[in-house]
């Protein structure tokens, strides 16, 4: 399908957590770099990314971002720079979290409740560097310059206070709740 479809696509690699990241952790580098050529021959250097992600000191993130800046330099690919942003402000995590509970059915009281990692705002480009400091400067930088570039190709408009989700009819005697 990817092939089908791959047309005008930019591909990025994900974080830790992204099929690439965990082809790394879960069955190593051999594998990993098979799946990143196949990406690649899908959709054209030009348009594949490795992805470096800002997440604080989360999980394996560090690991599969240094193996990715090692990948980019040998596979001649470029990176971009992204962070795990899920709410705008540091002051909005208490309201994610509670949203992230109602839609998980769950109490914000329970112990063993699913929940995010702290710090996945939309950081600053300083905030960024701070917690990518194991990376060298010039290699942040290019791999910002890429995203920026990125965001350019990107045409797309969010319209607020219209609703975007589709209108599906209910058959008679039902209601959207049921």
């Amino acid at each position: 399908i990817l092939e089908q479809y791959k047309e005008g696509i930019i591909c990025l690699t994900g974080d830790f957590d992204g099929i690439l990241g965990q082809t790394f952790l879960c069955t190593g580098e051999a594998q990993a770099k098979t799946l990143l050529q196949k990406l690649v021959q899908i959709f054209t250097k030009e348009n594949t990314y490795l992805e470096l992600c800002a997440r604080g000191d989360f999980g394996d993130q560090k690991t599969v971002n240094q193996w990715k800046c090692k990948m980019a330099q040998e596979l001649n690919l470029e990176l971009v720079v992204t962070t795990n942003a899920r709410f705008a402000e540091p002051d909005d995590e208490e309201a994610s979290d509670t949203l992230f509970c109602i839609g998980k059915n769950q109490l914000m009281t329970s112990f063993d409740r699913q929940k995010f990692v702290t710090g996945n705002w939309f950081k600053s480009w300083d905030e960024i560097v701070s917690e990518l400091q194991y990376l060298e400067h010039d290699i942040l930088e290019n791999a910002r310059q890429n995203t920026l570039k990125i965001a350019d190709l990107v045409d797309f408009e969010l319209e607020f206070g219209n609703d975007l989700l589709p209108n599906f009819e209910v058959p008679e005697g039902e209601t959207e709740a049921t």
